[in-house]
């Protein structure tokens, strides 16, 4: 009869667990294919969603930029995919939230950095158009980020401004991000024709006067320009043409399987944007979902395993919590997060505690 319970237990066990598993890592896509392309008929990178690429070197190796002006030579498709919030550049410096981003959503472009606080609302919009781009169609994209005004230009003309409210030092600086999110999970549809990044928030008209040099002969055009830090016309050759910040080991890498760009798993996710915290719903959902675990584990011991059973099962629920969020780092449009194990921990302690409790109390059923 004992054994005959053991079974129904580890049954149950191991049925919870293959439907952690699936649950987490569906559709198991595992480090595919990167989704990056060389443009087949001009120069360029066509992004599909579950790519990304990225430049050899850091920005601004000799130290931080104070302002910051990013010009884009851009295509956006048509996908219908493209409708939640998309990076299609940003920086990289290791921390959670870039330092600088540039999307777009529902074909609207946006553009944000971690140096303003954001509000209680959706804090990508902390400067958003109110047209939507046309799609199939090349724009030229400028975002300009000073001490006292933030600006976004569709193809030359000023669309979007108003004042910096930046929190703290403006500190531009890392890897430059094409296509998707620096952590892989804002896949992008479209394509990327080139890039250029200059060290101070540029004036109106020379915006305008370098979006009608681009339109005419592509970014390549801007070499020589008063304050370029990186030129990334990203043509036909592997790599594109180095300037200034991005100089001899430059240009851009594309990895030829899905890899995002490693951060720490031991930091938490909002310790560097303020204001912003997990949601209680996500929380409570995470110890939830591992409640079971702790449970069925524990009682497959009959309910009557002491307290080193009890905090090794928290510990292998932990482990596991751990290997399946560090798994996601390589799924696209999934993140990571060490908030999760967190909670995961905590619902198989819980778990733990209530197989112990009910055991305790002399419970019956099937479980035991």
């Amino acid at each position: 009869m004992e054994a005959s319970r053991v079974r129904i237990r580890g049954g149950l066990l191991a049925g919870v667990c293959a439907a952690l598993v699936a649950g987490v890592l569906y559709p198991f896509e595992i480090a595919p294919p990167n989704g990056v392309e060389r443009l087949a008929t001009d120069d360029g990178l066509l992004f599909e969603g579950a790519g990304i690429a990225y430049s050899r070197t850091v920005l601004a190796e000799g130290g931080p930029l104070s302002e910051l002006t990013v010009e884009l030579w851009m295509v956006e498709l048509s996908d219908p995919q493209n409708w939640g919030a998309r990076e299609i550049l940003s920086l990289f410096d290791g921390a959670h939230a870039p330092p600088f981003a540039l999307g777009a959503r529902g074909r609207r472009v946006f553009f944000f950095s971690r140096f303003e606080q954001p509000g209680p609302g959706d804090w990508y919009e902390q400067l958003l158009l109110d047209q939507r781009l046309e799609p199939e169609t090349a724009h030229f994209l400028a975002a300009s980020y000073g001490s006292e005004e933030i600006a976004l230009y569709l193809d030359g003309a000023p669309v979007a401004r108003r004042p910096s409210v930046a929190t703290g030092p403006l500190r531009f600086s890392g890897r430059v991000v094409l296509g998707n999110a620096p952590d892989g999970r804002r896949g992008w549809w479209g394509a990327a024709k080139g890039v250029a990044i200059f060290g101070r928030a540029l004036a109106g008209d020379e915006i305008a006067r370098h979006g009608a040099a681009v339109a005419a002969g592509g970014v390549s055009a801007l070499r020589g320009e008063p304050d370029l830090v990186a030129l990334l016309p990203l043509g036909a050759e592997r790599g594109a043409a180095p300037a200034d910040g991005l100089a001899a080991a430059g240009g851009i890498e594309i990895p030829a399987r899905f890899a995002p760009l490693p951060r720490s798993m031991l930091r938490l996710p909002f310790d560097d944007v303020p204001g912003r915290r997990p949601s209680a719903r996500d929380a409570v959902g995470n110890v939830l979902l591992f409640l079971p675990v702790g449970f069925l584990a524990h009682r497959l011991r009959g309910g009557r395993a002491g307290l080193g059973i009890g905090l090794g099962v928290v510990v292998l629920g932990g482990l596991a919590s751990l290997g399946l969020e560090l798994t996601q780092l390589f799924i696209p449009d999934r993140q990571a997060s060490s908030v999760d194990v967190l909670c995961n921990t905590l619902g198989t302690a819980a778990g733990v505690a209530i197989a112990h409790g009910l055991a305790s109390a002399g419970s019956r059923g099937i479980l035991r």
